[in-house]
């Protein structure tokens, strides 16, 4: 996935898009990058719509998210565990990264935070994966868990768009994910 956010990232460059970095709880990992000196000289803004360190789901909105993720998600061979830390006018964003059901959607960056404020935001869902374990309901592939919360997204949040409207071609598909786009 790496490469294809890569020139994703330098096509929207050339066309004139900012692109923000969102790293969550890694920034110390980022700290000498020239684009996290960037963003820590950036004026102070103050958003419309208070920051929350996560936003937790509004009953009276929205649905519960399609798979369980109460477990952190994680699908690996050795969980982390919680509390662990590592390295993970008018407005357009599109949004990508890890984890859809985490960070790109609850976090104070993300799309719920960003379409509070009122910004349109599309979700750019083949560069996008989610933290999910499918030894958890709703029982199905960590690809279909991926595909059942960017239909939870399309359906709550906003609408969503794949890397070849950009770049031409095909959209990423990742590696094992024989059924993408079904």
């Amino acid at each position: 996935m790496a490469p294809r956010i890569d020139a994703f990232a330098r096509e929207a460059r050339r066309q004139g898009v900012l692109i923000i970095h969102c790293p969550s709880d890694t920034m110390a990992f980022y700290k000498d990058y020239p684009g996290r000196r960037l963003a820590i000289s950036a004026p102070v803004a103050t958003p419309p719509v208070p920051l929350q360190r996560w936003r937790p789901i509004d009953p009276a909105s929205e649905a519960p998210l399609p798979i369980d993720d109460s477990d952190g998600g994680c699908d690996c061979a050795t969980p982390w565990k919680k509390g662990d830390r590592y390295p993970w006018t008018r407005e357009n964003v599109i949004v990508c990264g890890v984890h859809l059901n985490m960070c790109v959607l609850r976090r104070p960056f993300a799309i719920g935070q960003m379409v509070s404020e009122g910004k349109h935001v599309v979700l750019l869902r083949d560069l996008t994966d989610s933290l999910y374990n499918p030894a958890m309901p709703p029982y199905v592939s960590h690809f279909d868990g991926t595909r059942l919360m960017i239909s939870h997204v399309e359906t709550y949040w906003c609408p969503t768009i794949t890397s070849d409207a950009l770049l031409g071609g095909e959209p990423f598909r990742f590696k094992g994910d024989t059924e993408a786009g079904k």
